[in-house]
């Protein structure tokens, strides 16, 4: 069964970049040593692993809102934002993002529960320059113009 949770604000925790008390939140971006996060990490007021809270820290960063998170057991999350894009996680792909329209075609197959499965790689533009690709647990999802030049997608599981 699936929680999912609005995202209204984010907990201390992840607004001070996944930081435990004492420790120097910039210290990643600056190069310095970091000790491991030890304090819950939330998204959306969501227990979220570690890899999820910096994840959407990036994504915030690069000016997205979280829309809505989703944790299913075991240990899968999506965390949606409001550019389109979605954090996806779970302990066997880690963290992947997917993105536009490839993002949308995969919440329409089912997100977390889509037949193809979780991402497990960044999408690809195809190599003949006519769309984009990603690959999944068990399949792939494309977006590609057509001969006619028409966009379409193709879900392979």
């Amino acid at each position: 069964m699936a929680a999912r949770w609005g995202a209204v604000a984010l907990c201390g925790a992840l607004a001070a970049g996944c930081a435990a008390p004492g420790e120097n939140p910039a210290a990643e971006r600056t190069g310095e040593p970091t000790a491991p996060a030890t304090a819950e990490h939330k998204v959306g007021g969501a227990p979220v692993p570690p890899e999820v809270a910096r994840a959407t820290e990036q994504a915030e960063e690069d000016g997205a809102t979280v829309l809505a998170v989703t944790a299913e057991e075991p240990q899968r999350y999506l965390v949606e934002f409001s550019d389109g894009s979605s954090v996806v996680y779970s302990p066997e792909t880690g963290v992947q993002r997917v993105r536009g329209k490839l993002a949308r075609i995969w919440l329409r197959e089912g997100g977390l529960g889509a037949p193809v499965g979780l991402p497990v790689a960044e999408e690809e533009e195809l190599p003949d320059g006519s769309g984009w690709t990603q690959r999944f647990e068990r399949g792939s999802v494309s977006w590609a113009r057509d001969a006619e030049g028409q966009y379409g997608a193709e879900v392979q599981s």
